[in-house]
């Protein structure tokens, strides 16, 4: 996720003006923010990141939809 909202940022630094044409401006902006805003509530602590919450084991038993 985090390289993902990197080359979203780093489209809208070099782009700007195209997405503000399009009229696309906010919602970039919404797209790279919603990441960002997971990414700092799961960093707790200095010391810590939640990156995986559930019991991989039970939920990866079945690959279906």
């Amino acid at each position: 996720m985090a390289s993902t909202t990197t080359v979203l940022a780093w489209g809208l630094l070099e782009y700007e003006d195209a997405y503000t044409q399009a009229g696309e401006l906010e919602n970039v902006l919404a797209t790279i923010k919603w990441p960002l805003d997971w990414l700092m509530k799961a960093h707790v602590a200095p010391d810590m990141l939640y990156v995986q919450v559930g019991d991989g084991k039970i939920e990866h038993k079945y690959w279906g939809r």
